[in-house]
């Protein structure tokens, strides 16, 4: 039996024997089933598997029919009652008759089918981000920058920085001619085994290649130059 969030299972040798020798009895229990509570959430104070009867005329019993096959009901310890002020409280006992929460096998197998594709997603990308991390291909023009720059260090890193900016043709150029003329202009210090130039992930992260770049920049070479001979006064000595 089809419900709007799930499926009543009902044991075929039960309502064999129910619609067969007690229709009434089968008829109140499929009610009684279908009023049901199913979670735990706040409903009249019930708990799982309990309903609020009384209402015999939906049953379509007479109140005769409904008190006695009520009656036969908990003879047969397929249901307990208890009267309240609000009604008749009704406690299904055996599920095997009647079971309230199965689930709709197309949804169960529908997030089933979602958490497998999700899983498999996950693992793909697990897969292809190892791949990315084991075996980088770097694009023409980044490979053009960083032939370019002084410092070759940081190759990988530069290039996710690279990517992740994205430059059109236009930066492409920009930053290609900024590199050739901050060298030329001697703006990347070179000193000891360029430990001091920037890295080329620094220099992206930076856009560096907005500085301007100023003639003259460059400093002048050192030149040794010989210290100059000291002036001395020529002295004549007479011997003694």
């Amino acid at each position: 039996m089809l419900l709007n969030n799930g499926f009543l299972k009902l044991n075929r040798k039960a309502a064999e024997y129910l619609i067969g020798h007690e229709p009434e009895c089968y008829l109140l229990l499929t009610q009684i089933a279908l009023r049901a509570k199913r979670t735990n959430n706040e409903l009249n104070h019930l708990e799982i598997g309990q309903a609020m009867i009384g209402d015999y005329k939906k049953c379509s019993l007479t109140h005769r029919k409904y008190r006695t096959a009520l009656t036969k009901l908990e003879k047969m310890k397929l249901v307990t009652t208890k009267t309240t002020n609000k009604g008749t409280r009704v406690t299904l006992l055996d599920t095997r008759a009647f079971d309230i929460n199965i689930e709709d096998d197309r949804q169960t197998k529908r997030q089933t089918s979602d958490k497998q594709a999700t899983t498999n997603k996950n693992k793909e990308e697990r897969i292809n981000k190892n791949k990315i991390n084991t075996n980088v291909v770097y694009s023409e023009n980044f490979l053009n920058f960083y032939s370019l720059y002084p410092r070759k260090e940081g190759k990988k890193v530069a290039f996710e920085a690279w990517v992740e900016l994205d430059p059109n043709d236009e930066l492409i150029s920009t930053i290609l001619i900024a590199v050739k003329n901050q060298l030329k202009a001697g703006m990347f210090d070179l000193r000891e085994h360029k430990k001091y130039c920037a890295f080329p992930l620094t220099w992206l992260n930076q856009r560096r290649w907005e500085n301007e770049v100023e003639e003259g920049t460059k400093k002048p070479e050192e030149k040794y130059e010989p210290e100059k001979e000291k002036p001395y006064i020529v002295c004549r000595i007479d011997p003694i």
